[in-house]
């Protein structure tokens, strides 16, 4: 690690340009809420200000939820670029979240640099 005059730690210029490329990309997070009765999991979609179409994000949400109807799910707007979708309560739950991740993926592949971020113990290990 290198410091600066005042003993300020200097961040390499990649960490720099990896903050600024995640500013302008989606990023996929796996968050495992509970992993014991009921075991809850969540996926949070952080969106870039020039992606608007949340619409089609629910649209695609709906459409796996029907699919899914042995799983309990739920989706969380907490803002315009902030979703979070949580399922709960059985093992089909992670098929359903990673299904999601990746009709999402596929949405926007292509169009936008995506990242991924952490996981789910009990189903990735």
């Amino acid at each position: 690690m290198d410091f600066d005059k005042n003993g300020k730690i200097i961040v390499p210029e990649r960490v720099n340009v990896d903050k600024e490329e995640e500013k302008n990309s989606i990023i996929f997070k796996k968050i495992q809420v509970s992993q014991n009765n009921p075991a809850i999991a969540q996926l949070k979609i952080v969106l870039p200000y020039n992606i608007t179409n949340s619409e089609e994000i629910k649209k695609t949400y709906e459409i796996l939820d029907t699919r899914f109807q042995s799983v309990v799910t739920s989706m969380k707007q907490l803002d315009s670029k902030n979703i979070i979708f949580e399922a709960r309560e059985t093992w089909l739950m992670y098929s359903f979240l990673e299904t999601l991740e990746k009709e999402l993926e596929d949405m926007f592949r292509g169009d936008i640099k995506i990242f991924k971020r952490g996981y789910w113990p009990k189903f990735d290990n």
